[in-house]
């Protein structure tokens, strides 16, 4: 019954990964087109852009302009809908979080860089904070991100607990030394290019550093102490390659677990910064759009 399930989630991730990898693509498309075909445009300064030829079509309020701004703005208006998926019942039956967290990701990129083209590379004023509040939210989205995916799920989307993670590696560890009889000494040497004591008490900057580049170099690492125990393992070729993830696995699961409580305690003051940018940017936004309407630049 769980493989029926894990085989029908890895089904429906590869539909909805490409699903959002067309999105990407088209949105992609759209936007380097418009910079492509407005470059003259974007490049002419600013003092001599109003003689430019395509300045009606481009400026902000003009056709393409506007519209731009319509389709950035919408996108960073659908940002929302992740909170909203969260916070109330009628929303959380309609997919995974991890799947809207996905949406959000794609609008949050996406918005920005149009509302980039919309403003002609060009912004001042009040405008100017509600920019650079968007563009804080968008550079502290990637960051969210890279956190939530150090935080393990279960199959269902849902955070494990502490005592759930460890349960699981502790299963691992026995996996490995049943079916490898993998030496003590080679988990406890893993678990220490892992588990960095030091870190414990490290500035917060410091320990993203080092998650970083713990990610980069794990592999590497673990690949080479591999290496120094294959002829104590004797293992074949291929039996080698399956041992090497199943060690990544828990090398991965090692680290989840020794960092447990940092992590969540860094994605919790993330969601405090991150938070006030997101509604300072809406606030702001807002305003820039019922002026903008009140003095007579609507669209069509």
């Amino acid at each position: 019954m769980q493989l029926n399930a894990q085989a029908q989630k890895k089904q429906n991730d590869v539909v909805f990964n490409f699903f959002l990898a067309m999105m990407y693509t088209a949105a992609i498309t759209v936007l380097l087109y418009y910079l492509y075909d407005g470059l003259s445009f974007y490049l002419t300064p600013f003092i001599e852009r109003a003689h430019h030829e395509d300045y009606r079509n481009l400026r902000p309020a003009g056709f393409r302009g506007h519209g731009l701004g319509i389709l950035g703005t919408a996108m960073i208006l659908l940002l929302f809908l992740y909170s909203a998926r969260k916070r109330f019942r009628v929303f959380q039956k309609f997919g995974r979080v991890s799947r809207w967290l996905n949406i959000h990701i794609f609008f949050g990129i996406m918005g920005p860089l149009f509302i980039i083209l919309h403003s002609t590379f060009k912004v001042n004023g009040l405008i100017s904070v509600s920019f650079w509040s968007m563009i804080a939210v968008a550079l502290s989205g990637v960051l969210g991100r890279y956190l939530y995916l150090k935080i393990p799920h279960n199959i269902l989307g849902r955070q494990l607990s502490y005592d759930e993670l460890n349960q699981k590696k502790m299963i691992l560890n026995r996996h490995l030394k049943k079916k490898y009889h993998i030496p003590e000494k080679l988990l406890s040497q893993i678990e220490q290019i892992t588990e960095r004591r030091d870190m414990e008490t490290r500035s917060t900057l410091a320990v993203i550093f080092y998650l970083i580049k713990e990610d980069l170099t794990r592999r590497s690492r673990l690949r080479k102490l591999i290496e120094e125990y294959s002829a104590e393992l004797s293992l074949e070729s291929d039996d080698l390659q399956y041992f090497i993830k199943i060690i990544l696995l828990k090398a991965k699961m090692d680290s989840e677990t020794f960092f447990w409580k940092r992590i969540h305690s860094l994605f919790h003051y993330w969601h405090v910064i991150h938070k006030p940018f997101a509604y300072i940017m809406l606030l702001i936004m807002v305003v820039h759009v019922v002026v903008a309407v009140m003095m007579g630049y609507t669209w069509l």
